[in-house]
C-alpha cells in the first residue's frame, strides 16, 4: 500500500512538473526593459503580462515561440505605440500564440505597415480583446493561418487597408468585431498572393458569428488566383440551413441576417463580393455606383437563390417614371401626377361631361344640367318653368315668360294674356 502511494505521489508530481514547465508568467513591466526582451527570455507556452501604461518598441515585436501569450491589463489600460518605426507592429510567427487585452496605437504618417501580422504557415493564432487605431495598413492581418480566433476586436482608422484582413486562412472564428473609418472597408477575405500561399491556398471555413458592429454593415470577399492554378470563386453561406444557397462547411459563413451578396467588379478588374443584410448591401452598392469606378453589378439572395442585375430606377408601377427593367428602387427617380385626379400627362382621369373640369373638382358633371359647363359650379342646376337656370318658377301655363304666381293674366283666351305689361285679363 505504501509503495502504491509512493508511486501515485511520484506520478502526480511528474504531472505537476510537466504542467508548469514552459508555462511561467513573466512580468514585462517589472522585470524587463522591453516586450521583446521578455519574449527572448521566455520559454514556449509562457505568459507575458504587461501592466497598465504605454509601451513604445523601436522595432517589430516578434512573437516567435509557440504557445506564448502576450496579455495586457485591458485595451483601455495597456497601449503599445508603434509610431516610432516603420515595420509590422507585432509579427506572430509561431503556433498557438495569443494576443490579449491591449491596444495598439498606430501612426499612419510614420509606420506604414500592419499593426498585427501573422507569418504564413502557422496554426491556431488568437487575437482577443485588442483595439487597433490610427494605423496606415490593415489593423489585424491574418495571413496563412490554420485555425484561430479573432474576438472582441476593434480596428479603426486604417488609412490604406481593411480593419481586419483574412487571406489564405482556414478554420477561423470571428465574432464581436467593431470597425469604422478604414479606407478599404471593414473586413476583407481573399487568397493571399500566390507566393504567400504556404499551407492554405484559399480561405475556407471562415465563420463570422453575431455581434458584428461594422461601418456600413458589410464584409468584402474577393476572388483571387491560386498557386495551383485557377481562381478561387468563394462559396458564401449563412448559418441558416434552409437557405436556397447553403453549404456546410462553406468558404465563408455569415450570420443569417446577412443573406445578400453583390458582385461588384472594379474597372481595373478587381472582383468584390459585398456581403451583408439587404439594406446594407444596397446602400453600399449605391456608394459604389456613385464612385464611377465599377462596372455592372449583380445581386444574389442566399435565402431565395434569386440572382438579378443591379439596375437602379423606379420600380413603382404606379409612378409616371416606372422602369420595368429596374431591380433597385431609387425614390428620387419616381415621379407622380401633380394631383391624384390627374394622369401623368396632366389630363383628367375622369371628365364625364367633357367640360375640361375633372370630376373630382367639378361641382356639376351632369351634362343634362343647365350649369354643367360652368367652372365655378358647386351643384347641378335645372331650368325652371321660365327657363331660368336654377330658378324657382314652378309653372308658366300661358308660356308668356311670366311665372303663374306673378302673372296677372294667365288666361290664354284673353287678348292680352301675352302682353308684356302684365295687366289684368281683358
Amino acid at each position: 500500500m505504501l509503495r502504491l502511494r509512493f508511486l501515485l505521489a511520484t506520478a502526480f508530481a511528474c504531472l505537476l512538473t510537466l504542467g508548469v514547465q514552459g508555462q511561467s508568467v513573466l512580468n514585462v513591466s517589472a522585470d524587463f526593459a522591453s516586450i521583446q526582451e521578455a519574449i527572448d527570455a521566455a520559454n514556449p507556452g509562457d505568459t507575458l503580462v504587461m501592466s497598465a501604461g504605454t509601451f513604445s518598441p523601436d522595432t517589430t515585436i516578434q512573437l516567435n515561440k509557440s504557445g506564448l501569450v502576450l496579455r495586457g491589463a485591458g485595451a483601455e489600460e495597456t497601449t503599445i505605440d508603434i509610431g516610432g518605426f516603420n515595420a509590422w507592429g507585432i509579427d506572430i510567427s509561431a503556433d498557438s500564440v495569443m494576443c490579449q487585452n491591449f491596444s495598439i496605437q498606430g501612426n499612419a504618417a510614420t509606420n506604414q505597415q500592419y499593426a498585427i501580422h501573422t507569418t504564413p504557415g502557422i496554426a491556431y493564432a488568437r487575437v482577443l480583446g485588442v483595439t487597433v487605431t490610427g494605423n496606415h495598413r490593415t489593423g489585424v492581418d491574418f495571413n496563412g493561418v490554420s485555425g484561430g480566433v479573432i474576438r472582441d476586436v476593434t480596428s479603426t482608422g486604417a488609412a490604406s487597408g481593411f480593419g481586419i484582413s483574412i487571406s489564405s486562412c482556414e478554420d477561423l472564428i470571428v465574432r464581436n468585431i467593431t470597425t469604422s473609418g478604414n479606407a478599404w472597408g471593414n473586413i476583407g477575405v481573399f487568397p493571399a498572393q500566390t507566393q504567400y500561399q504556404v499551407t492554405v491556398e484559399a480561405p475556407y471555413n471562415i465563420r463570422f458569428l453575431d455581434d458584428l458592429d461594422l461601418e456600413g454593415g458589410v464584409i468584402t470577399v474577393q476572388p483571387g488566383d491560386l498557386a495551383s492554378g485557377g481562381v478561387w470563386d468563394p462559396m458564401i453561406s449563412t448559418t441558416d440551413n434552409t437557405d436556397a444557397i447553403y453549404a456546410s462547411p462553406a468558404d465563408v459563413r455569415v450570420p443569417e441576417a446577412m443573406h445578400y451578396t453583390a458582385q461588384a467588379i472594379r474597372l481595373d478588374g478587381l472582383d468584390n463580393r459585398i456581403v451583408g443584410t439587404p439594406e446594407d448591401v444596397l446602400a453600399t452598392m449605391a456608394l459604389i455606383e456613385g464612385s464611377g469606378d465599377f462596372g455592372p453589378q449583380t445581386f444574389t439572395d442566399l435565402e431565395t437563390g434569386e440572382t438579378f442585375d443591379y439596375i437602379v430606377g423606379c420600380t413603382d408601377n404606379t409612378s409616371c417614371s416606372y422602369d420595368s427593367t429596374a431591380t433597385v428602387l431609387s425614390t428620387d427617380s419616381c415621379t407622380y401626377p401633380a394631383q391624384d385626379y390627374l394622369d401623368c400627362a396632366g389630363e383628367c382621369l375622369e371628365d364625364i361631361d367633357e367640360d375640361g373640369l375633372c370630376d373630382a373638382i367639378d361641382g356639376c358633371s351632369d351634362s343634362t344640367a343647365c350649369n354643367y359647363a360652368e367652372a365655378d359650379a358647386t351643384e347641378c342646376l335645372t331650368l325652371d318653368a321660365i327657363d331660368e337656370c336654377g330658378g324657382d318658377c314652378a309653372a308658366d301655363s300661358d308660356n308668356d315668360g311670366l311665372c303663374d304666381d306673378e302673372d296677372n293674366c294667365a288666361d290664354t283666351t284673353a287678348c292680352n294674356f301675352h302682353s308684356g305689361s302684365n295687366g289684368v285679363c281683358q
